[in-house]
């Protein structure tokens, strides 16, 4: 994005990253700008080093690109060098074949140096078209342009669909360009901005459950900086246009309709679904034997697919009453009127060892029967279907007959596709055929929190906890669920009944420190958060967590450890460089430890133009301008401060001090009034304050609120 220092425009450097994406704009500006006919070739990172690692996506190391930018002409190919950028330390270097080398030996060295400074202001140039002028980040436009352009390499495409920016709201777009520097922090790859809210990323190459499980990670760092909808989309995206695109659209389109954190990767459509139906005519089948009778078992037989096998013919020889409908030569239904399910049960255990025995065929076996619950005809079908699926937890050769275990099995599979709401209905119908069951109702609750549905979700957390008052994810998500209904005392005890009971299980807690530590922290509990932030440094990913060090500089800035505070917000904002609240924080430290007044207050200013929402952001510029003796400017810092957030005794105390330091001791009287307590009586400014007698308000002035 374009800086603005007076009437001058700086623009960004280009990046090897820019150099990866606009590869043939930029080879064909090169070409364009250089007076006679050349074949450019550019070097630029491997992708897979720039999809996998953003840290090193600013450029290669020094000595593999050379040091030198000065254009070299070799036999008959001129080199040149963009100069680095401040990020990578490294130059981009172009080659330019010509079809006459004599041509390249009559440029003056002198020329060659301003034909290299006015191409690097050209690529500047042109990059803009390829960038979102609010965000800085790349735009649909570039996104077009490399895949295109890509012909090799499988990656990974994620489609983020987060609340739109209203037009003309200054305050939610400052927020959506923080969203996606935060996204950019979390994540390892490309980020593309579509517009209405919609962000496409690039990643290295993952499998449909790894793409499901990073978004869900991301969805959950997200939530911990409550962000109210995060819907995702996930695809493999092979080279070319034709890998996907269409389908992703698609999937995010499910994915948005499956909740506020609703989730779909386009290898979990409904062609490849476990539950589908069987094909046309094997269903039309089916529909001709179940018209009649009121009560029916069902048996879906899978063999192991080995070449010659023939299941419905094997199973046709073994019938005893019962009808067998083919899907394929693996696969095939056995259809038994007037049985229940445990007959049908026993039925198939035997066929399954008769098979195995008399012709070395292994089958796996799903069985339902009808009526169950309240599901229809065709339902008993996805019935066994989902049987089958539980059975695929066992050895091969399982027989499995549908149950609440099967139907906890199927709602896990809707919860890892992100569809909430089946999710829901199958933990439902679970808790149906066996009440009571602490996996189902507990998945239930998380379910019912993926839809912010929190009151169900607590009831469901304790019911279990009724009857087991130490199940630890109980506890964990009853006091996430409090947490996020605002009840935070009620989530600091489940939290900390969870831990006690984590810590004599011997397992790890990193579930959590991150929430304990940023309640504790609220609660203005900074001793009891150093405890759990020390715990949580033990483990293993917590270096990485750019959370853990902004909690950490918070305990130790507030509780007297100005160098601990310090280089942990340092690595804080190395992790996520336009963090708010770390910005505000080190500002603040350097004020106080006289460490630099201008950077302290550049960096709290900073903080405030990410995000002027932040209470405390403001509270701190307050702090750090009063301790420089600007106390006008501090007052109206805790002013606007004060006006989002009345009821902090902190807030109102430090507006007290500052209007006493500005020669305001009556309206400072005022302020502390409604405030008691024995820190009162301790603290000899706030003593002095409220000794100090109040003049009348003259004028009909208004006193301070």
């Amino acid at each position: 994005m374009s800086l603005l220092t007076g009437s001058e425009t700086v623009l960004p450097p280009i990046s090897p990253v820019d150099c990866f994406l606009l590869a043939p704009v930029f080879r064909s500006q090169c070409a364009r700008l250089f007076p006679v006919p050349v074949r450019v070739e550019m070097e630029s990172l491997a992708m897979e080093t720039i999809l996998t690692d953003q840290e090193t996506a600013g450029g290669a190391p020094a000595e593999e690109t050379g040091g030198s930018t000065a254009p070299v002409v070799k036999e008959a190919v001129l080199e040149l060098a963009i100069p680095a950028t401040p990020a990578s330390g490294t130059g981009i270097r172009f080659r330019l074949h010509a079809a006459d080398p004599v041509l390249l030996k009559r440029f003056s060295r002198t020329w060659l140096v301003e034909f290299q400074e006015r191409l690097e202001k050209q690529l500047q140039l042109v990059r803009l078209a390829y960038v979102d002028p609010e965000t800085g980040f790349y735009n649909r436009r570039a996104m077009s342009l490399f895949l295109q352009e890509r012909r090799e390499g499988v990656l990974s495409l994620f489609l983020i669909s987060l609340a739109p920016v209203r037009r003309g709201y200054r305050s939610d777009r400052r927020r959506y360009g923080r969203l996606l520097d935060l996204i950019e922090a979390l994540s390892r790859g490309i980020l593309f901005t579509l517009g209405q809210g919609v962000v496409a990323l690039l990643s290295g190459p993952m499998q449909a459950r790894q793409r499901m499980r990073w978004l869900r990670r991301l969805q959950a760092r997200l939530r911990r900086e409550g962000i109210p909808r995060i819907q995702a989309a996930s695809a493999p995206l092979p080279p070319g246009l034709s890998g996907g695109g269409e389908e992703i659209v698609r999937a995010l389109d499910i994915a948005e309709r499956r909740g506020p954190y609703g989730l779909c990767d386009t290898e979990c459509l409904e062609e490849h679904h476990p539950f589908a139906l069987p094909r046309e005519a094997t269903l039309k089948a089916l529909k001709r034997l179940w018209r009649g009778p009121d009560r029916f078992a069902l048996a879906w037989f899978r063999s192991g697919g080995k070449h010659g096998d023939d299941l419905p013919a094997a199973l046709a020889s073994l019938e005893q009453g019962e009808t067998v409908v083919a899907e394929d030569k693996h696969s095939a239904f056995v259809f038994a009127p007037g049985r229940n399910g445990q007959f049908m049960l026993t039925r198939a255990k035997e066929m399954a060892r008769r098979l195995e025995r008399d012709r070395g065929m292994v089958v796996s076996v799903g069985v339902a029967w009808f009526p169950c619950l309240r599901h229809t005809r065709p339902q008993v079908v996805r019935n066994c279907a989902k049987a089958l699926l539980h059975a695929g937890f066992y050895e091969p050769g399982a027989v499995v007959l549908f149950d609440h275990l099967s139907l906890n099995v199927s709602g896990d599979w809707f919860f890892d596709q992100g569809d909430y709401r089946q999710a829901v209905r199958e933990y439902s119908d679970g808790l149906l055929l066996r009440p009571g069951d602490e996996n189902l109702l507990n998945s239930l609750g998380v379910a019912l929190m993926e839809m912010r549905q929190y009151r169900r979700a607590l009831e469901a957390f304790r019911r279990v906890l009724d009857r087991d008052p130490d199940n630890y994810m109980a506890l964990v998500n009853l006091a996430y669920g409090s947490q996020f209904l605002g009840r935070d005392q009620e989530a600091v005890e489940n939290y900390e009944k969870a831990l006690a009971v984590r810590y004599h299980g011997g397992g790890r807690g990193d579930e959590i420190y991150p929430q304990l530590a940023r309640l504790y922290c609220r609660k203005k509990e900074y001793g009891k958060a150093l405890r759990v932030l020390d715990l949580w440094s033990r483990e293993r990913d917590s270096e990485r967590e750019y959370l853990f060090h902004r909690l950490m500089g918070e305990a130790c800035l507030e509780t007297g450890r100005p160098e601990q505070a310090m280089r942990a917000l340092q690595r804080s904002l190395r992790l996520y460089p336009q963090d708010p609240d770390s910005l505000s924080m080190l500002g603040l430290l350097y004020v106080l430890e006289g460490e630099g007044v201008d950077t302290g207050l550049a960096l709290l200013e900073k903080s405030l133009a990410y995000d002027e929402s932040r209470f405390a952001s403001w509270v701190r510029l307050a702090r750090a301008l009063l301790h420089v003796g600007r106390a006008e400017q501090a007052l109206e810092a805790i002013r606007a401060g004060r006006r989002l957030n009345r009821k902090d005794d902190g807030a109102r105390i430090l507006q007290a001090r500052i209007l006493f330091a500005c020669g305001r001791p009556g309206q400072a009287r005022q302020i502390l009034h409604p405030l008691s307590g024995p820190w009162l009586d301790q603290d000899e400014e706030l003593k002095k304050i409220m000794a100090h007698e109040s003049s009348p308000a003259r004028g009909g002035k208004r006193a301070e609120r």
